[in-house]
């Protein structure tokens, strides 16, 4: 139905050994600029309006959050104003924080998050110090705020400050003075001390405190008079926590919310932060509005063409010198673009199947349904749109380029069959939130391009020769069945690793749901039965933390949430289930 054209007639195996298809983690992609793929949830981010970007473990923000901070893309800014871009992405030790904060934050206000909010605010104005200093070096109102911030507090201006240096390295006692109303407050300020070591009794006189709304209106107006206007991308602050660490993670983030609210008072100066999706849901949006929240927020979700125009890139990548600046040709039927997709799909897997596995039964029905998508077709005129897109069209075909047509999966009878391998990679990579990331896909086309590599060192092909299809049998069936398996175990053993104490109870209840009659989900008194006594006394409690815990993390999904406890059911995704796990 469709095929690339151009293609050299031979593809020589030792060029799988300069193949290389990407880093899973974004901060280490070696491809992520050459073949950076701007999404459309991407796209709608670098609008200078939205300010949150929200995504699943392993969706891609902190790629996003590089190729920004190396000026790789950028926002659009409609004033056509100077960008300057202050990446934050310091690594956070919640417990410490906390104890830090506790120790040394007095808070007039005595809302948890408030103490978290006085770190935030000074770290924040801090770093915008920090990052403008280039741009705005000898400027002498620059250097007055500056000069003004570092004064009271008593730091060097001369180097970054983390976190916790402004809690660990503090010299002296001074008050903050922030702007309020977003946490409910009805004053219209109010200012805490941060002490150098315990909390002190006496008050501060006025003259002992930095007042930040001051400032930071300075600084957005030296900005706007400059023509310029600072991002300020703030990422690393998801990683997975639990218990006490968990309830500080959420104040943290909460604060910085509230700290990002007030900052839209000062446009010239934009918090952009990018958010781990369970922990966005989990906040706590009533003092500020989710009204207010929603419009800046973005959702970055990939669709299954997203994914495939992902392998198809990386592909490409790695085949262009092979080509050796040959230019290639697509060849496709345009009737196929107008195929509904329902039928475009059945008739898809019956393609994808080895010609000898093809039965009699499967030729008729394709055939029929070429009939009836002709008889459809009859309907339509040139104002009915293409059901097909054409770019994922070409997509598919460079993926079949070196990947098979068809792969092996398990069906829900537990029999081995063969299934297209678009079908596969939109359906059997996905976690409880039903959607696939980047992550998981790369790690599976780089793990299947390890294994072909072992099998060719130890097989004397050196050129593989174009099959009927004009494709090249380089990745076999068993090469991805091998690779999907080996990446299937490595993400259940990481996202088990995430709790500490529940790993054990977590091992157990996986490998009592692989060898149960029903591996795609798990009752909640089925579990307790299992792993009851290993969670403690207070058994549907610490049940439903434990499920809640690795809801969020990708591992379950309860299907009827409104049922109570014990007659909850979660299932388990395709990705999980079957897969074979060490005690």
């Amino acid at each position: 139905m469709h095929r690339i054209q151009n293609l050299p007639g031979k593809f020589q195996v030792e060029n799988l050994n300069k193949f290389v298809f990407g880093e899973a983690d974004g901060k280490d992609d070696p491809l992520l600029e050459t073949c950076a793929l701007v999404i459309s949830p991407v796209k709608e981010f670098l609008d200078e309006n939205k300010s949150i970007l929200v995504g699943d473990r392993g969706a891609g923000k902190t790629a996003v959050f590089r190729l920004l901070s190396e000026r790789k893309i950028k926002f659009v800014n409609r004033e056509n104003l100077k960008q300057v871009y202050i990446p934050i992405d310091e690594d956070l030790g919640y417990k410490t924080l906390r104890e830090h904060v506790i120790a040394q934050i007095k808070d007039p206000t005595s809302q948890s998050s408030a103490q978290h909010r006085i770190v935030w605010e000074l770290y924040i104005f801090s770093r915008c110090l920090d990052g403008l200093k280039e741009s705005f070096s000898g400027n002498q109102a620059f250097e007055q705020i500056r000069d003004s911030f570092y004064d009271i507090s008593g730091w060097k201006s001369q180097r970054k400050v983390g976190l916790l240096d402004l809690l660990v390295n503090t010299k002296k006692s001074f008050g903050v003075k922030l702007e309020g109303g977003h946490l409910g407050h009805v004053v219209p300020n109010f200012y805490t001390s941060v002490e150098p070591k315990s909390a002190a009794d006496d008050l501060l006189l006025q003259t002992s405190y930095i007042d930040l709304p001051r400032l930071k209106g300075e600084l957005n107006s030296l900005l706007s008079k400059s023509k310029c206007v600072s991002y300020v991308l703030i990422d690393k602050l998801d990683e997975f926590v639990s218990d006490v660490e968990y309830q500080t993670q959420l104040e943290t983030l909460q604060a910085l919310l509230h700290c990002w609210r007030d900052y839209q008072s000062y446009p010239k100066i934009k918090i952009k932060l990018f958010l781990r999706r369970d922990l966005y849901e989990r906040l706590d949006f009533s003092s500020i509005g989710k009204d207010k929240i929603d419009p800046r927020k973005v959702d970055l979700k990939w669709t299954a063409e997203d994914i495939r125009q992902l392998m198809a890139s990386r592909i490409f990548h790695n085949l262009a010198p092979v080509l050796r600046g040959k230019a290639l040709r697509f060849e496709c039927n345009e009737e196929v673009l107008k195929i509904d997709r329902a039928f475009l799909r059945e008739i898809r897997a019956i393609d994808s199947m080895p010609e000898s596995e093809k039965s009699v039964g499967a030729r008729l029905r394709r055939a029929i349904l070429m009939i009836r998508a002709k008889i459809r077709q009859r309907k339509r005129d040139e104002y009915d749109a293409r059901t097909t897109n054409l770019h994922d069209l070409v997509n598919r075909a460079v993926i079949t380029v070196i990947f098979p047509r068809s792969v092996s999966h398990q069906n829900r009878s537990n029999k081995t069959e063969q299934i297209e391998i678009a079908h596969f990679i939109e359906t059997h990579f996905q976690l409880s939130n039903e959607g696939t990331t980047p992550r998981s896909v790369l790690l599976f086309m780089q793990k299947g391009l390890e294994i072909a590599r072992n099998y060719y060192s130890s097989n004397p092909e050196k050129e593989i020769a174009q099959n009927e299809k004009g494709e090249y049998p380089v990745f076999l069936r068993d090469h991805l069945c091998e690779a999907y398996n080996e990446i299937r175990r490595l993400s259940l053993q990481t996202i088990i690793g995430l709790h500490h104490q529940w790993s054990r109870p977590a091992t157990l209840l996986m490998q009592a749901i692989q060898g149960s009659k029903t591996p795609d989900q798990i009752q909640f008194r089925d579990a307790k039965k299992v792993i009851g006594k290993a969670l403690g006394d207070k058994t549907n409690d610490a049940l439903a933390s434990f499920f809640a815990f690795y809801e969020h993390a990708g591992l379950f999904r309860c299907i009827n949430r409104t049922q109570n406890l014990e007659a909850r059911v979660y299932s388990v995704p395709i990705f999980f289930q079957r897969v074979l796990i060490n005690s």
